[in-house]
């Protein structure tokens, strides 16, 4: 699913002056910035000027040839279309035409941005090219509506640290972190401008530079904020999302070998739950949540030998102690905790516990209101009913095959959503 998006284009010196009359768009540390169309779904409109690094010597006049002309749009799809501010919307409603929709909304506001517009309502491809923006940040998310409180702290106590960057991450993958630069200007996240409050209220958030993570608690950043919502929906749902940035973007185009970052190529059911799998797997890991007695049971009728066995326990034990398996490396790594083996060692027993025996590092605490589930012994012994949640990965899986599903049969955008998009 996709909360929302921001769209990017490099324009000329005379649409940039023209933008800023037309909207009346003032100017905030050294970007041109307003909020005024949010109601019509453009909740940010920016606009930035750049030097370009080949002029050297000062210049009278700004123009095409001594400056680069961008502009970003933040875009809630949800409230362009007459739809809820908070909710999210459905991956598979991003088809060419629904993207052709969002740009011509755009145009509807800037119409100086619009080109070759007698083509609008044809059937040729040129009008959508040359007016198509690249993507410069998606926000694919993924919202559960069951045992919140208790996934939070599940998610709290993995692979990283509740610090401002998530590069501070015990999961060994890097490809998570691999951005691939371009020509077009870097500029600051929206986010970290002081223009929209944060959706983070105090639980996780994670930084880098090719994607930002935040996991809240939609009902309660309601209430914090203060946010208007519509008192016949329910928002009590935990919010999980990725929000990808231009470089990590535009290392997705390389990955999945796209034409390119416009957003009908990255809005797919693929990109998105790469996405999401990728990072959530990077905080939690993967494996059934069970509870301690029930993780040495099944540690114990392993076939593994029983000192392997004894250190697996005394790492599962060690988890439990320190509130976390990035609490517990931490501690390893600066040698706190001694008595456990080398980092190395410890990772390697920590995804053998994952891989092999199909249980979470992390365990559920007796406080935690959780149901019992059926558990497939995944060494050869008997199969067995304890207190387990399913790791999100696996209810992200879940999540991709009904979307598959859907996409199969035909029947993501309704007619009922057609006529919504054409009303507004």
């Amino acid at each position: 699913m996709i909360h929302t998006l921001e769209l990017s284009k490099m324009i000329s010196k005379k649409t940039f002056d023209n933008i800023i009359v037309l909207l009346n768009i003032p100017s905030y540390k050294r970007c041109w910035i307003t909020t005024d169309y949010k109601e019509k779904g453009l909740t940010v409109i920016r606009l930035y000027k750049f030097k370009r690094k080949e002029v050297t010597t000062k210049v009278n006049d700004d123009t095409d040839l001594t400056h680069y002309y961008m502009i970003c749009i933040s875009v809630n799809t949800g409230v362009m279309f007459g739809g809820d501010n908070h909710l999210s919307n459905n991956l598979l409603h991003f088809t060419p035409d629904f993207v052709r929709a969002i740009y011509e909304k755009i145009f509807d506001i800037i119409p100086c941005m619009e080109q070759v517009k007698a083509y609008r309502y044809t059937n040729t491809p040129l009008w959508f090219e040359v007016n198509a923006f690249k993507a410069h940040r998606i926000d694919f998310c993924f919202d559960l509506k069951t045992m919140h409180q208790e996934y939070l702290t599940l998610i709290d106590r993995g692979y990283s640290l509740r610090k401002n960057t998530f590069e501070r991450t015990y999961f060994d993958d890097t490809e998570i972190l691999s951005v691939i630069e371009d020509d077009e200007p870097n500029v600051p996240d929206v986010d970290t401008m002081g223009i929209i409050p944060s959706a983070d209220v105090s639980y996780a958030y994670f930084k880098s530079k090719g994607v930002n993570i935040n996991i809240y608690l939609k009902e309660r950043e309601i209430i914090k904020e203060q946010l208007s919502a519509n008192s016949e929906i329910d928002y009590d749902f935990l919010r999980i999302e990725v929000q990808a940035k231009k470089t990590k973007l535009n290392a997705i185009v390389s990955k999945f070998k796209l034409k390119g970052r416009e957003l009908h190529y990255l809005a797919t059911p693929e990109v998105e739950y790469y996405i999401l799998n990728s990072y959530v797997t990077a905080l939690t890991g993967t494996g059934m949540y069970v509870t301690l007695k029930t993780a040495h049971r099944i540690i114990d009728e392993s076939s593994y030998t029983q000192p392997k066995k004894d250190r697996l326990t005394k790492v599962m034990d060690a988890v439990s102690d320190k509130h976390g398996i990035a609490k517990l490396l931490e501690q390893v790594e600066n040698g706190t905790v001694t008595d456990l083996g080398s980092l190395k060692r410890i990772k390697s027993y920590l995804k053998e516990i994952q891989k092999d025996l199909g249980i979470n590092p992390v365990t559920i605490s007796a406080r935690m209101k959780v149901p019992k589930q059926s558990l497939t012994n995944l060494t050869g012994g008997k199969d067995i009913k304890e207190i387990a949640l399913p790791n999100l990965t696996d209810i992200l899986q879940a999540y991709k095959q009904q979307l598959e599903q859907e996409h199969q049969q035909g029947m993501p955008v309704t007619q009922e959503f057609l006529e919504q998009i054409n009303k507004y």
